[in-house]
C-alpha cells in the first residue's frame, strides 16, 4: 500500500463524510468514539477490533476534532496491517513504516478538516 495524496483527496470529501460533526462522520463509517485518558503522551488510539477511535477528553475541541479526523483514516486505510507486527519487530524499515502510515493519516485528517478553497 503506497502513499497518495490522489487517494487522501478523493477520499476525504466533507458533503460526503459530514466532518463538520466527526464522532459522527465515524459512526457512519462504522467506528465509535470514544474518550478516555489515555496519560501524557498517547492523545488518540484506534482499536482496529473494536472498531474503536479513542481521544483523551482533556484535549480542545479542536485537537479532538484532529485526532477523531486521524482515527478515521486509521479506520479506512489501516485496519488490515497488524499491529502487532510493528510492535514485534522494532528495526528501522518497521518504524519507517509506521510513519508513513501515520503521515497518511495526518493528510487525510487535513484534506478532510480543511475547506476547499472556492472561487
Amino acid at each position: 500500500m503506497g502513499f497518495s495524496f490522489q487517494r487522501n483527496s478523493k477520499t476525504a470529501k466533507r458533503k460526503k463524510y459530514g466532518i463538520d460533526e466527526p464522532d459522527l462522520s465515524a459512526s457512519k463509517l462504522g467506528a465509535e468514539v470514544f474518550e478516555y485518558p489515555l496519560g501524557r503522551i498517547i492523545k488518540e488510539a484506534y482499536f482496529k477490533d473494536l472498531r474503536a477511535i479513542v481521544i483523551d477528553p482533556d484535549l480542545h475541541s479542536y485537537k479532538k476534532r484532529h485526532l477523531i479526523a486521524h482515527g478515521i483514516a486509521h479506520h479506512l486505510f489501516h485496519r488490515k496491517i497488524k499491529a502487532n507486527y510493528f510492535l514485534d519487530n522494532p528495526d528501522f524499515l518497521i518504524s519507517q513504516r509506521i510513519r508513513e502510515i501515520e503521515r497518511e493519516a495526518e493528510v487525510f485528517a487535513a484534506y478532510l478538516l480543511i475547506p476547499e478553497k472556492k472561487s
